[in-house]
């Protein structure tokens, strides 16, 4: 049984950040507020990062193949950033204030009866 694993597929590199040093020059080069508008709305690929919508669909894939897998608990701990883009970009919404993960807040994804099952803590 595995306790605990670091996932490739969250950090740096990450679903968003294909390439390190660039994506971390970019991130610099952008501020956190633009880089977070980036992955939330942009339509363009910057240097070292995946396209936003190609990013947050990798995540997302990412987190649901974790269910074909061996059972148990699997928890990918990311940013907010990354778990709003992902909304935003899987359901085609845009976020307000109201809307934005508060800290520790989670999103959920279960089976049931073979069907994929998602829901969010408030």
């Amino acid at each position: 049984m595995t306790i605990a694993t670091i996932d490739p597929a969250i950090g740096v590199p990450s679903t968003f950040a294909e390439q390190s040093p660039e994506a971390e020059r970019t991130i610099r080069e952008l501020g956190f507020e633009k880089f977070v508008e980036h992955v939330l709305y942009g339509v363009r690929k910057l240097p070292g990062l995946a396209l936003p919508s190609e990013g947050a669909r990798r995540l997302r894939e990412h987190a649901l193949s974790l269910l074909d897998g061996p059972p148990g608990l699997h928890l990918l701990v990311t940013h907010d950033a990354m778990i709003a883009a992902t909304v935003v970009h899987a359901w085609g919404v845009r976020l307000d204030d109201s809307d934005w993960p508060g800290f520790l807040v989670s999103a959920a994804l279960w089976r049931v009866r073979g069907c994929r099952q998602s829901g969010k803590s408030s």
